[in-house]
């Protein structure tokens, strides 16, 4: 089936473009559980996130959430029963915007991150219920790429807590298409050709003169961490879970980890240098590669940057997230304290 133009969409679809969306609310709100479990799963010891007592006396007062769990927090349930569905109103369900209607219409299931810059403007409490809600900035397309035909999305999210302030943003690009079955030695592994950057020449700048060093993290990709990922992030997208609908609809080898995983990684990296001393308020850059089970993953940094804005102090980082085979992420994170 001939994939048509951004242009040559239905004038009803093309008007949601830049239009807010209705808001999820989140069906969690943040407990005990929910945080042990994520930093049992990405062994995040953080003592914001852990240690009740350490947590009390900080700036927050309470445990906090890791920020990256804002996009967790908002998924939402897989099934839900008949009549519940029939009980929301019209403005919780979901306008059918380009993305929807190609994804529907033209069975474009493959969809990778291209781009990530999330960013945190205030803490997640004990007891915080989120809500968030997206909107389609650009679609551009369709392109053949080396694992099938799609198209370039450019979205904007946001989520706020229950008393209407802001939690955070995203801005990502993701790339959505359909590879459609394929013969095993054409499967592809870590990169995407024709939808990711090549990376691989990418060195961290220097580390600033007197800065603590960053630890190298390095772990080992494996399927049940993968498992457990989903679980702790109630994230359950068949492409990170099920090997063999990716080799016939993905054209790659073997499930591979969900963005939110990639952007917990480097949570974890930025909390293993702060150790509780500052909050995580940023984290931009390209995504270049997939991450497969097998895979031996390393994270390596250098401070770059000090300096103060308003009542706060800014540090910032350079990262980068590479394979045994390809450089997957190069990073900038930004964390901050009250002076």
């Amino acid at each position: 089936m001939k994939l048509p133009t951004a242009q040559e969409l239905p004038a009803e679809v093309r008007a949601t473009i830049g239009q807010w969306g209705p808001e999820n609310v989140a069906p969690v709100v943040l407990d005990r559980m929910f945080l042990d479990h994520w930093c049992e799963v990405f062994q995040d010891s953080n003592p914001l996130y852990t240690d009740d007592a350490y947590a009390a006396k900080s700036r927050h007062g309470v445990r906090i959430a890791p920020p990256i769990a804002m996009m967790a927090m908002t998924m939402q349930l897989t099934w839900r029963p008949a009549h519940i569905l029939a009980q929301l109103p019209p403005a919780q369900k979901p306008a059918l915007t380009p993305y929807l209607y190609l994804r529907q219409n033209y069975k474009l299931g493959g969809a990778v991150a291209t781009f990530l810059g999330p960013e945190f403007h205030r803490p997640i409490k004990l007891g915080d219920r989120l809500r968030n809600r997206s909107r389609l900035i650009s679609i551009e397309g369709p392109r053949a790429t080396g694992v099938g035909e799609g198209y370039a999305v450019k979205q904007e999210m946001e989520w706020r807590n229950q008393n209407g302030e802001l939690v955070g943003t995203n801005k990502i690009q993701t790339f959505i298409y359909e590879a459609g079955p394929r013969p095993p030695e054409k499967l592809v592994h870590g990169f995407l050709p024709g939808i990711y950057e090549d990376a691989s020449s990418y060195k961290l700048p220097p580390h600033l003169a007197g800065e603590k060093p960053m630890q190298t993290l390095v772990f080992e990709n494996t399927p049940l961490m993968l498992y457990r990922a989903a679980a702790a992030m109630r994230d359950w997208n068949i492409y990170h879970v099920d090997n063999e609908h990716v080799r016939a609809h993905g054209g790659v080898v073997s499930m591979y980890n969900s963005l939110l995983c990639t952007l917990s990684y480097f949570n974890r990296f930025a909390d293993d240098w702060t150790n509780g001393e500052y909050d995580l308020r940023k984290i931009e850059g390209p995504e270049c590669a997939l991450l497969h089970p097998g895979d031996t993953i390393r994270i390596e940094g250098a401070v770059t940057k000090r300096y103060t804005q308003g009542n706060e102090e800014f540090v910032e980082m350079a990262a980068v997230m590479r394979t045994q085979a390809w450089t997957v992420m190069p990073a900038k994170l930004v964390v901050s304290r009250p002076k």
